[in-house]
C-alpha cells in the first residue's frame, strides 16, 4: 500500500507526463493563432487595427517573400516551450493545489488523502474546491516564470523575425519582460485552474472545459502580454511601466491597445485548449506504466 507521499509525488509525475503530451497537442493546434496575435501585438497602432485575415495575408506574403514561414514561424521553438512548460505547470499544479488545500482546506484534525488514487485532475480539484485551484494557480504561475520567461522571449523573436542587437541577447535579455511575465502567468493560471475547476463541478465534458479555462486564461492575463511582447521584442530595453505608457500612447485606442491580439486570441485558445485538457485527461486516465510510457 503507497504512503500519501508516494501517492502525491506519482501524481506530480504523472501529472508532468500528461501535461507534455497535452502541450504537444496544444501547440499543434493553436501555434498559426498565436502567430498572428503576435504580430497584431508588436505592430503599429494601424497593423493592431487590422483583421485577423489581414494579419494572416501579411504574414502569408512574407512567406512567400522569404521573410520568414508564415504562420509556422516559430514552430519548433514554440513546440518546445509549450511541452516543457505544459509539462511542468500541470505537474506543479498538483503539487502545489494538494498543499494549498492541506493548508487551507482540508478538515481540521483530519487524516485524508487529497488526491484520489485515480489521480484525475478534476477529482482532485474537487476536492480543493475553485478557491483553492484559483490560489494555487496563481502561485504555479510564479513559480513558472523563471521557465516561462527566456522561452517566450526567444519564441516570440523567432515568430516576428526581429532584428535584436547583440547587447540584447545575452542571459539579461532573455528575461526581458520578467514583470510582465510574472504577472502574465500568476493571474492568468489563477484564472485557468479556477474556471476549469468549475467546470468539472458542473459536470461539462474536460473538452469544454478547457475551451471555457482558456478563454478565462486570456481575458485576465492579455494586458501582460501585450506588454511582455513588447518588452521581449525591442530593441533597447524598457522597464514594465515605460512600456506600458508607450503602448497606450502609441494606440489609437488607448487601453484598447492592452487587449490587442484579444479576438484571435480566443480563437486559439478554445480549440487549443480544448485539446490540451481533452488530451490530459486521456493520459491521466491510463494506469500509471502506459501513462509514463508516453515520455
Amino acid at each position: 500500500m503507497m504512503h500519501d507521499d508516494d501517492t502525491q509525488t506519482l501524481n506530480t509525475t504523472k501529472s508532468f507526463v500528461a501535461g507534455c503530451a497535452a502541450g504537444v497537442t496544444g501547440c499543434i493546434v493553436g501555434h498559426p493563432f498565436d502567430t498572428i496575435k503576435l504580430v497584431q501585438q508588436t505592430s503599429s497602432a494601424a497593423a493592431q487595427t487590422s483583421s485577423l485575415a489581414g494579419s494572416a495575408k501579411q504574414l502569408l506574403l512574407q512567406s512567400r517573400g522569404g521573410g520568414g514561414g508564415g504562420v509556422w514561424a516559430g514552430l519548433f521553438p514554440a513546440l518546445g516551450v509549450q511541452v516543457l512548460t505544459s509539462g511542468v505547470l500541470f505537474g506543479v499544479q498538483a503539487s502545489v493545489s494538494a498543499s494549498v488545500a492541506k493548508l487551507f482546506w482540508a478538515a481540521d484534525g483530519e487524516d485524508q488523502a487529497l488526491i484520489p488514487s485515480e489521480f484525475r485532475l478534476q477529482q482532485a480539484m474537487a476536492v480543493s474546491s475553485v478557491s483553492c485551484a484559483s490560489v494555487s494557480g496563481f502561485l504555479t504561475g510564479g513559480l513558472l516564470s523563471p521557465l516561462v520567461c527566456p522561452l517566450e522571449a526567444i519564441k516570440c523573436r523567432s515568430q516576428v523575425a526581429a532584428q535584436i542587437p547583440a547587447g540584447r541577447l545575452g542571459l539579461r535579455g532573455l528575461y526581458s519582460g520578467w514583470t510582465a511575465t510574472v504577472l502574465r502567468c500568476s493571474f492568468g493560471n489563477a484564472a485557468f485552474f479556477g474556471v476549469y475547476t468549475l467546470t468539472q463541478q458542473l459536470d461539462l465534458h474536460a473538452g469544454v472545459g478547457g475551451a471555457i479555462a482558456g478563454g478565462a486564461f486570456w481575458v485576465a492575463a492579455m494586458p501582460f502580454d501585450v506588454v511582455k511582447s513588447r518588452m521581449q521584442t525591442a530593441r533597447a530595453p524598457l522597464s514594465f511601466a515605460a512600456t506600458f505608457r508607450q503602448a497606450v500612447r502609441q494606440g489609437k485606442g488607448g487601453v484598447r491597445v492592452l487587449y490587442a491580439g484579444l479576438p484571435v486570441t480566443l480563437l486559439r485558445a478554445i480549440p487549443m485548449n480544448a485539446a490540451v485538457l481533452f488530451t490530459y485527461e486521456a493520459v491521466m486516465a491510463l494506469p500509471v506504466d502506459r501513462a509514463l510510457d508516453c515520455t
